[in-house]
């Protein structure tokens, strides 16, 4: 761009439109859940996220992913380490689901049949009743 010849202007409107026209701003944390900050790149209009290549670095609990497209940075995020995370909470959620089962099977049937017995006898009441209204 060249001030001295009045084209400014001009020139200016061009490369607008070529950077407007020709690359797209792609919000990554749409697709991805884990994403605390960042997530958003500039990319050429058309490629998609699989055309993306990640680095990521890892500190205190958290993972620094930097996004390259062709081999230059496009964006940057921060991403929250759930791998660890995810194996307690795993083998917590497993752990109680076996206290659960063990509990489970030591109970008695005794409530069941009470339950059972009770239903049945609503049932033969309302059909003793039933019998007595059609008959009068």
């Amino acid at each position: 761009m060249n001030g001295a010849t009045g084209q400014t202007a001009n020139e200016a409107i061009t490369l607008m439109d070529y950077g407007f026209g020709n690359f797209q701003l792609m919000d990554l944390s749409e697709e991805d859940f884990h994403i605390l900050s960042g997530g958003q790149v500039m990319i050429p209009s058309g490629a998609t996220s699989d055309d993306l290549t990640t680095e990521d670095t890892e500190s205190d609990g958290q993972i620094s992913r930097t996004y390259s497209f062709g081999g230059t940075q496009v964006g940057t995020a921060v991403i929250e380490n759930t791998a660890e995370d995810a194996t307690t909470a795993d083998n917590q959620e497993n752990d109680t689901n076996m206290e659960a089962a063990r509990v489970s099977q030591n109970a008695s049937p005794v409530p069941y049949f009470i339950i059972g017995g009770v239903g049945v006898l609503l049932l033969v009441l309302l059909l003793w009743r039933l019998i007595r209204i059609i008959k009068s």
